[in-house]
C-alpha cells in the first residue's frame, strides 16, 4: 500500500525521519536532486519526503497495516492511503517517485508497489512499447529508461 501524510510540524519532520529510521535498523539519507530526505529499508519499505511549493509530504511505499499504524503515532492520520491496484500510467509515476531506484531490483519492485510478478511484467511490457510512440507521455518515457535500469 502507498499512503501519504501531510505533517503539521514542518520543523520536526527530520528528527521523526530519524526516529522512522531507528524502527526499521535504517538510515535517512538526503535527496540527490532537490529538498527531502528518504528512508529506504531493502525489501520492504520506502519513506521519502516531498517538498512541493513550499508544502511537506511523506510518502511511503511498501506498507503493511502495522507500518500504517506505527506511522500514524508519529504523523497522524493520513491523507491519502492508496490499496487499489495500479494503472499503467499510475505505475509509471509511482516508479519515478521511489527513491534510489536504481539500486533496486524487479524483485524488490514488486514487493514496494505491492504488486505480483505478472503485473510487474505487464506494466513492463506496456511501458516499453509505449515509450516508443512519438506522442508517449514524459512519465512514460522516465519509465522505460528506469526499467531498462533495474537490475
Amino acid at each position: 500500500m502507498k499512503i501519504i501524510f501531510k505533517p503539521i510540524d514542518k520543523q520536526q519532520i527530520l528528527n521523526q525521519l530519524h526516529n522512522v529510521a531507528t524502527r526499521y535498523d535504517a538510515e535517512v539519507k538526503q535527496h540527490d536532486t532537490g529538498d527531502g530526505h528518504f528512508i529506504f529499508v531493502k525489501s520492504r519499505i520506502k519513506i521519502s519526503e516531498k517538498i512541493r511549493d513550499n508544502g511537506h509530504s511523506i510518502h511511503v511505499w511498501g506498507a503493511n497495516e502495522e507500518d500504517l499504524n506505527f506511522l500514524k503515532q508519529i504523523w497522524g492520520e493520513p491523507f491519502l492511503v492508496f490499496k487499489d491496484k495500479l494503472t499503467p500510467i499510475e505505475f509509471a509515476i509511482e516508479l519515478s517517485e521511489i527513491p534510489a531506484i536504481e539500486n533496486l531490483s524487479s524483485s524488490e519492485i514488486i514487493q514496494t508497489l505491492d504488486i505480483t510478478e505478472k503485473e510487474y511484467q505487464q506494466f513492463e511490457r506496456f511501458i516499453q512499447r509505449s515509450a516508443r510512440r512519438p506522442n508517449a507521455s514524459n512519465e512514460l518515457k522516465k519509465a522505460s529508461e528506469l526499467l531498462k535500469k533495474v537490475r
